[in-house]
């Protein structure tokens, strides 16, 4: 582990103390609340306040777009083989097999402001479909209970038509 000079040291006690940072790229002084979170940055802050960061994203951002819808699919992808053991491939492939719409209403997913979720078996882990958003919480909210979810469509049937 790197360890930091004194002068290092003492500056990071006056950070403490007077509770500000001089930002490196705009050199005004701020409080550190004004700074985003680093694990390993000085007193746990990053070196650029939020204000200079978020201008460098939005600037990157403009002048190599590739880069970051690249970056959203590696995101994408690695949360799908962490949470459920597939690829982006097999997700694709799911969604192709289901012909681009929720296992459930069959509502077209390019329709669709989010992407379809992966359903899957709490207990077992096992994937079950991709549904919509509405179709999934509907699950969830049931706890996965079929039973539940019968008695549900009972009470709508019994009372379907009654209010007009």
């Amino acid at each position: 582990m790197k360890r930091a000079n004194r002068s290092t040291t003492i500056d990071m006690q006056k950070e403490r103390k007077t509770n500000k940072r001089k930002c490196t790229s705009c050199n005004k002084v701020k409080s550190l609340s004004q700074y985003g979170s680093c694990s390993n940055g000085a007193n746990g802050k990053r070196r650029q306040c939020k204000e200079c960061r978020n201008n460098y994203r939005k600037k990157r951002y403009k002048t190599n777009p590739e880069y970051y819808k690249k970056l959203k699919e590696q995101r994408r992808s690695g949360m799908l083989k962490i949470r459920y053991g597939i690829t982006s491939k097999e997700y694709d492939s799911m969604l192709k097999q289901q012909n681009n719409k929720c296992a459930i209403c069959h509502k077209d997913s390019n329709y669709m402001s989010k992407r379809l979720a992966v359903d899957h078996c709490h207990k077992t882990g096992k994937i079950r479909a991709l549904l919509c958003d509405s179709c999934n919480n509907i699950l969830g909210r049931a706890k996965d209970d079929p039973d539940l979810l019968l008695r549900c469509s009972e009470y709508l049937l019994e009372y379907q038509g009654s209010y007009t």
